[in-house]
C-alpha cells in the first residue's frame, strides 16, 4: 500500500504523503476531486471534508511508475476507492 495515493483499510481513509493522514469513515462529511492539468502532466487534488468542518486536502498523481500521468490515470487512482465511499453512503464528486 505504500505507494498507493489513498486506500482505505480498516474503515480508515489513509492519504499518504509527508504525514499520513488517517481518517476514519464514520468522521467524512464528503470528499471532492479534481483533475487539473500542469505542466504537460495531470495530477488531483483530494480534499476530504470532515463532520468538525476541517478540510484535508492533498495533492496526488499516480501509483504507477510513469513519466506521463494523463488525466485516465489520475481518474483510476479515484475509481479505486469510489465503491468503498459509495458503500459506506460516504458522498464524493469528481470535476
Amino acid at each position: 500500500s505504500d505507494l498507493e495515493c489513498f486506500y482505505i483499510e480498516d474503515e480508515i481513509l489513509y492519504i499518504p504523503s509527508l504525514f499520513v493522514a488517517k481518517i476514519p469513515l464514520s468522521d467524512i462529511r464528503n470528499i471532492e476531486f479534481e483533475t487539473f492539468r500542469s505542466r504537460g502532466s495531470y495530477s488531483g487534488i483530494i480534499r476530504v471534508h470532515q463532520k468538525n468542518a476541517k478540510v484535508i486536502k492533498r495533492y496526488f498523481q499516480t501509483s504507477k511508475i510513469a513519466f506521463f500521468v494523463s488525466e485516465q490515470m489520475v481518474l483510476a487512482e479515484i475509481e479505486k476507492i469510489t465503491p468503498i465511499l459509495k458503500k459506506y453512503y460516504i458522498p464524493y464528486t469528481i470535476r
